[in-house]
């Protein structure tokens, strides 16, 4: 019985990894490359890579799976699981000999599995397909009352003063075709096929922030923070006045842009943005291609734009501050083209009166250009 346990306790950690058999490296090492393998064609099968295995395509769900290891703070569940896995895959396979010291060694062997898996997966930055151009185009589509769109909004400002007239970050609005949808309130003008999410009065601003682009280009940042820090879709309707003139931004031209041009710049943005796909607030395009990053701050979004020029300018080796809020896609709220409409009874426009208000609401109409239903 000495001897035995002698025996027993002169075996080496070296001696036990001479018994492993050759079988169960090759086993372990095929396994492990086979999953980094499938992981890999996970993420280039993501929509809008250029995957050439359409049949494929359906590993695309593995990109959930690096999403998950990657971006959240589950990773810390993860880094226990996997290598409580690979003990228990070989405990299988080693009923007969297992022993406290091979559940070590196969511990010891499961954490550097982990590793290797999480080292090995790609992260996906969001920059890589967006193509170069002399100057990028960079459009940044929203709503005016989506809180994100607010939000984003307030990141972007950085990288616009940083960039100056060497980028114009463009801002578009997003509005729905809701026709031959059941609509239960609404905030749509012309039969439901020009919608706002956040109801008609954000159709209205949106169409005002619009016209403010158009008109008063170099105000267009410091009327939407005054909208944004004093206002909602329920007070807008009069509060924007006083924004247009704290910023020296004509309450007339703007009024008349609303009217006569309004409708028609709406269509041109909702047309657009169905062509880009641009369909949550916020979606950013740039050179035509939308960055799909999850991380939104001033330099992340800098260093989108910046990979958007075929020569990149000094301004992108300046690092802007991450101090803006950074949030997840998995965890931010779609607002989609798809979704509900939430708005009021439509203007009847022929019951309003020729100053363009309606009788039943009280709310300004934006008249239909001339043979428009």
């Amino acid at each position: 019985m000495t001897a035995k346990k002698r025996s027993s306790k002169k075996s080496s950690l070296p001696g036990l990894i001479a018994k492993i058999k050759v079988e169960d490296l090759l086993l372990l090492v095929g396994g492990i490359t086979i999953l980094m393998i499938i992981i890999t064609i996970g993420h280039y099968s993501l929509p809008g890579n250029e995957f050439p295995f359409k049949s494929l395509e359906g590993l695309s769900i593995i990109y959930l799976f690096e999403m998950f290891i990657k971006s959240t703070s589950y990773k810390y569940i993860y880094f226990v699981l996997v290598p409580l896995l690979v003990v228990w895959i070989a405990k299988l396979f080693q009923k007969k000999t297992w022993n406290t010291k091979k559940a070590g060694l196969w511990l010891g062997i499961g954490i550097v599995v982990m590793l290797l898996i999480y080292f090995s997966v790609p992260t996906k930055t969001g920059f890589e397909h967006i193509p170069a151009a002399e100057t990028p185009d960079v459009k940044m589509f929203v709503m005016s009352f989506c809180p994100f769109g607010q939000q984003t909004e307030e990141i972007v400002k950085p990288v616009q003063d940083l960039f100056g007239d060497k980028v114009t970050i463009e801002p578009h609005f997003i509005f729905n075709n809701m026709s031959g949808r059941p609509v239960e309130r609404s905030g749509c003008l012309k039969n439901n096929t020009l919608c706002s999410l956040h109801g008609l009065n954000e159709l209205y601003e949106n169409i005002r922030q619009m016209c403010v682009w158009k008109y008063y280009q170099e105000k267009w940042w410091d009327y939407v923070f005054c909208i944004n820090e004093n206002y909602d879709q329920d007070t807008v309707s009069e509060g924007w006045k006083a924004c247009a003139e704290e910023n020296e931004i004509s309450v007339a031209r703007i009024r008349a842009c609303e009217e006569l041009e309004g409708i028609e710049m709406a269509e041109k943005d909702r047309d657009l943005s169905d062509e880009l796909k641009a369909y949550s607030s916020p979606t950013f395009v740039i050179n035509g291609v939308i960055y799909q990053g999850t991380e939104r701050t001033p330099e992340t979004i800098k260093k989108a734009i910046c990979k958007g020029f075929i020569e990149p300018p000094e301004e992108c080796n300046i690092k802007l501050k991450d101090d803006a809020i950074s949030t997840n896609a998995d965890k931010e709220e779609k607002e989609t083209n798809t979704r509900t409409a939430y708005v009021v009874e439509e203007i009847d426009r022929n019951k309003c009166t020729e100053e363009g208000v309606c009788p039943k609401t009280g709310k300004k109409a934006v008249p239909l250009n001339e043979g428009e239903g």
